[in-house]
């Protein structure tokens, strides 16, 4: 509760918004994972589903393609990966995580980068959540994930002040226009 009233007391200091309504805010968290593997079996990929569980607490969704690509050697309907989308309550908690988790244990982190208001990022291991690290024997072949962070954020920096304020490190952008 005290986080938000300083985050709102940020957006109206910096002049971004007028009302503490109008303030940027996580509209949902978009989970993907997908390898090339997946494609060739889907069996190959029921740990990674299982994993994708154990950190996000709900049920990943199966993708599959929808156009048949020659180049890619796929076929129409052919399963791709996982996916979850995180909303209101879980999707607080899984930024809590990965704030806690994955931002801090990660080595040569700069900060984050973003285009058009979302924020786009991967991780390379899902080993080092709590969850799936008591289990490592079962999990060491796990592949990477994506996370987008979807906003409501029109300018770059009002995006990059709402990710300051929830303490995640961001590259360098100018706060203020001229």
């Amino acid at each position: 509760m005290i986080q938000n009233k300083t985050i709102n007391h940020d957006f109206i200091l910096k002049k971004l918004v007028c009302n503490c309504m109008d303030k940027s805010k996580i509209n949902k968290i978009i989970i993907h994972s997908s390898n090339s593997e997946f494609v060739k079996a889907k069996k190959n990929s029921i740990l990674n589903q299982f994993s994708l569980f154990l950190v996000s607490c709900q049920k990943p969704q199966s993708i599959y393609s929808k156009n048949a690509h020659a180049a890619f050697m796929l076929r129409k309907n052919q399963f791709l990966g996982w996916k979850i989308t995180l909303r209101h309550v879980k999707m607080y908690q899984f930024f809590e995580k990965l704030k806690l988790v994955s931002f801090s244990e990660q080595k040569e982190f700069d900060g984050l980068q973003f285009f058009d208001s979302n924020c786009q990022f991967g991780f390379n291991s899902l080993i080092r959540y709590p969850e799936l690290e008591s289990n490592f024997i079962r999990f060491n072949k796990l592949t990477g994930i994506n996370i987008s962070l979807v906003t409501n954020a029109t300018k770059n920096q009002e995006i990059s002040l709402l990710l300051t304020a929830k303490q995640i490190p961001v590259f360098k952008v100018k706060l203020y226009e001229k």
